[in-house]
């Protein structure tokens, strides 16, 4: 053996690289022998105690000259298959290593080397044949199977250094590629109950008369953000953005028949008629003879509140954080309240930290989907969104005199 001595850290840009793809290597094969193994046993492992083995074996071998250890899986295979039930185990195979190798190593000499393959294959029969499961997996997970295929092409086709990363790299890619294809729906109350669940999925769950509550099942965040705001005008059937345009035409071509009435009249006014303009802000009632308002303004009738379910949102970063935001402010100018229930700690926190509550009050929070309705109904029955809902318009996106209901009246004057 070799006396101790202190590394040469004058080659550590040169191998940097090298030890790195090693050391993890090294690392996923013992973490996944060592969980094999505890699954076929039912005992537990302590990861974190594992890398500390792993690291103080590596840092005293520096010393020595000795090359990077790891976990056999060949050896891992066969030791417990012969019944092996702790490290001690690893005593008696460096004792007899020791035997052969100070001693005994010419008895060997003539021994064919298949035999000794034959060993390590018998024994790793049933690891092989775990690859047979990629036919199950592939049936019961699209995803994971592809994972599964990619990595394994990978690290037979280039090298298990490369061949690992390129597997990791294409898991998170799946990741955020199925936060793409998040899903979303509105959800409703199943009589008798307090629970809320999907109307496409549960037949006895019934919406609340002019209450929306919508859910999107992902975490909320920078790549989904605009796909969040795009489900939620699906699933309540209102864009508005869109509305909020339509109405605005709506307007500009009463306003034009109104002023073309009115400058018509004008020409030919008699001394014993005068044309009184009233305009009323913020309603929506044709009269006789009027342009018939559209579809989603008659729907804006009728959804007074959208309450979103974010149980479902793990973490939230910035960007999910401007899209409640915007979300909130364009339904508010449409005089839709739009609540917010059920948010985890974590997005409470990032509600703190990013100053979210300067836009939408606390008041809009809410513990449980069931105090969002209860406060929904009650202002329905107050009838205080009416009342209120000339001072909630944003500035942003403000719309001046929105749908005005021009009427004309004529008097005669007593002259």
């Amino acid at each position: 053996m070799r006396a101790p001595f202190l590394p040469d850290f004058g080659k550590t840009g040169q191998i940097i690289f090298s030890a790195f793809s090693i050391a993890i290597v090294s690392f996923v094969i013992h973490i996944a022998l060592a969980k094999l193994t505890a699954k076929e046993y039912n005992y537990q492992i302590n990861v974190n105690q594992e890398w500390l083995a792993l690291g103080t074996m590596h840092i005293v071998a520096s010393f020595f000259g000795c090359f990077a250890g790891g976990s056999s899986l060949s050896r891992t295979i066969i030791s417990a298959k012969l019944g092996s039930r702790s490290q001690l185990t690893t005593l008696v195979v460096v004792i007899i290593l020791l035997i052969i190798a100070f001693g005994a190593a010419p008895l060997f000499k003539y021994l064919p080397k298949t035999i000794l393959s034959c060993i390590v294959v018998i024994a790793m029969k049933e690891l092989y044949m775990k690859i047979c499961w990629s036919r199950i997996l592939f049936r019961e997970s699209t995803v994971d199977f592809f994972i599964f295929l990619v990595t394994f092409t990978a690290v037979v086709l280039i090298n298990i250094n490369i061949g690992l990363a390129i597997g990791i790299v294409f898991a998170l890619l799946t990741v955020v590629l199925r936060s793409q294809w998040a899903e979303s729906t509105c959800m409703g109350r199943i009589p008798g109950t307090s629970d809320f669940k999907g109307i496409g999925h549960y037949r006895a769950a019934m919406e609340i008369s002019g209450i929306k509550v919508f859910r999107f099942d992902a975490p909320l965040y920078f790549a989904n953000a605009e796909l969040f705001l795009s489900s939620m005008h699906s699933a309540t059937g209102l864009d508005p953005l869109n509305i909020v345009a339509k109405l605005k035409q709506t307007v500009d071509e009463k306003k034009k028949i109104a002023d073309d009435k009115i400058s018509k009249k004008t020409e030919i006014i008699d001394k014993d008629e005068e044309i009184q303009l009233t305009v009323r802000r913020h309603s929506i009632q044709p009269s006789k003879g009027d342009v018939e308002v559209n579809k989603e303004a008659e729907d804006l009738i009728q959804l007074t509140h959208i309450i979103v379910d974010c149980s479902s949102f793990p973490y939230i970063d910035l960007m999910g954080v401007d899209a409640l935001a915007r979300a909130h402010a364009e339904y508010k100018a449409i005089n839709i309240t739009v609540f917010f229930a059920c948010c985890k700690v974590a997005v409470r926190q990032m509600f703190e930290y990013s100053h979210f509550y300067e836009h939408v009050p606390k008041s809009y929070m809410f513990v449980s989907l069931q105090d969002a309705v209860a406060q929904a109904q009650y202002e329905q029955q107050q009838d205080i969104r009416f009342g209120s809902s000339a001072e909630a318009v944003p500035s942003k996106i403000m719309l001046p005199s929105i749908n005005p209901d021009v009427t004309q009246s004529s008097s005669t004057n007593d002259k």
